[in-house]
């Protein structure tokens, strides 16, 4: 052998051996890390004393998921400690369809995280109706999982659902942690616009109740019905309330064209916004980042971010927290 090919073989033998003792490295830390938390709230008086450390707060660079960018991993990640609950926005649905043709709202979501080694539940609301409906579902569905606790992770109105069965349906209990994508914690100008149309048309608003269409959901969803709703649904003790922030800030990032009237009316009215809900109101408890994705693209429905990826870096982070 030659000189060359010596010297070029005791290189790639030593960038193998330096990448083997960085991998071995972070494993420790992770496993450090997760024992440290463990053992304090072992030494806590419950969950109470829960707060997510701020040494493991989700960074802008982690939540600017490149879309068909491969997730690389050497092992299964650590499975949370409770079980994931995903709840759907306004005029969602947990799946549509059967077999091949069966749609979920979030797109891929479940079984990407499934296949992870997680355990998710899709939660079913009404599409339209009030928050104080559809949070009584809510409530009614986790209290019937085996699970002692559950994390939440919701989309849109589900976060508002979430929060107001926690906080008057007894759900505190039960959830762990809530973190919130897109969801109008201060509501939309859109719901304002659209509910005062609507109004405008009493004979209309009583037909959509007769053919089931109830639009409750709308009306909570506007900014004064908000400010209500934020006075009388306090956070809970013992419930970590977080928040992701979607945005469409890049020059030259296209909108989705049915999401593009809201975005224009929403950036001249309330500036940076997702399409439907603005920035400001998007933020509740501890904002962990915030990600390119119009409110549509936040679920997957959208092939320019990979949603799949999002949740499962959500998933990874919950594990790591203790929940």
């Amino acid at each position: 052998m030659s000189l060359e090919a010596t010297r070029l073989l005791w290189v790639l033998l030593l960038v193998v051996i330096v990448a083997v003792v960085l991998l071995r490295v972070r494993v420790v830390r992770r496993a450090f890390l997760r024992a440290r938390e463990r053992r304090q709230l072992e030494k806590s008086n419950g969950p109470a004393a829960l707060v997510v450390p701020r040494t493991r707060r989700l960074t802008l660079p982690e939540l600017m998921v490149v879309p068909g960018a491969p997730l690389v991993l050497l092992k299964k990640p650590a499975p949370t400690r409770h079980p994931i609950v995903l709840a759907h926005g306004y005029l969602g649905f947990a799946s549509l369809g059967v077999h091949r043709a069966r749609r979920e709202y979030f797109v891929g979501v479940r079984n990407r995280l499934e296949a992870l080694g997680y355990t998710v539940h899709l939660a079913r609301l009404s599409p339209a109706a009030s928050i104080s409906v559809r949070a009584a579902q809510l409530a009614r569905q986790i209290e019937a999982l085996r699970s002692e606790r559950v994390n939440i992770i919701a989309h849109s109105m589900g976060g508002l659902d979430a929060r107001y069965a926690i906080t008057h349906l007894g759900l505190h209990a039960r959830v762990a942690s809530l973190t919130t994508i897109g969801t109008p914690h201060r509501g939309t100008p859109i719901a304002d616009t659209s509910a005062m149309f609507i109004g405008d048309w009493p004979k209309f608003r009583r037909m959509l109740d007769k053919m089931g269409a109830n639009v409750d959901g709308l009306y909570d969803l506007t900014t004064l019905r908000m400010e209500e709703f934020n006075r009388l649904v306090t956070d809970a003790a013992g419930v970590v309330y977080s928040s992701v922030i979607g945005a469409i800030r890049r020059v030259g990032k296209p909108v989705n064209p049915l999401l593009l009237p809201g975005y224009s009316y929403l950036l001249r009215t309330a500036g940076e916004n997702d399409g439907v809900v603005p920035v400001e109101s998007q933020k509740w408890g501890e904002v962990l980042g915030e990600i390119e994705a119009d409110h549509w693209e936040q679920i997957g429905w959208s092939r320019s971010f990979d949603a799949k990826r999002f949740y499962a870096i959500l998933a990874e982070h919950l594990a790591e927290w203790g929940f």
